[in-house]
């Protein structure tokens, strides 16, 4: 991973981990009070970890007003996965961050409303 000094209103990092023929990674762009992490791949148990240390830095830095999550290239997620944005979005509301998931594709925006979530993770469909 790779981080610019605290001091830069712009910076970016990256992750990834792979497990067998799945792969998931995000990479985070930050300017000013706004972050946007962006999900690439399969989002499920086994990658939760990467989103959580991106978020949890965000919330623990204190500068960010916003945190945008970009799934216009997110492939999959399972429960653990909607389970964890649900989690974030209570940290982040806690903090009183915003956390908005923005270029959702229709099958993402799909399982949010089958689960439910609708009223609890703010979404933004991808532009076509």
């Amino acid at each position: 991973m790779r981080t610019e000094p605290p001091g830069n209103d712009a910076s970016q990092s990256s992750s990834s981990s792979a497990r067998g023929d799945a792969l998931a990674s995000i990479s985070m762009h930050r300017e000013g009070t706004s972050a946007t992490i962006k999900l690439i791949g399969e989002f499920d148990l086994y990658a939760r970890g990467l989103l959580a240390n991106e978020v949890r830095t965000l919330l623990d830095d204190g500068r960010v007003e916003r945190i945008n999550l970009d799934a216009s290239e997110l492939h999959f997620m399972d429960s653990s996965g909607l389970a964890t944005l649900v989690a974030f979005q209570a940290a982040a509301a806690a903090t009183e961050v915003q956390f908005h998931i923005i270029a959702a594709s229709p099958q993402f925006t799909r399982l949010v409303e089958i689960a439910g979530l609708t009223s609890v993770l703010s979404t933004t469909p991808r532009k076509r």
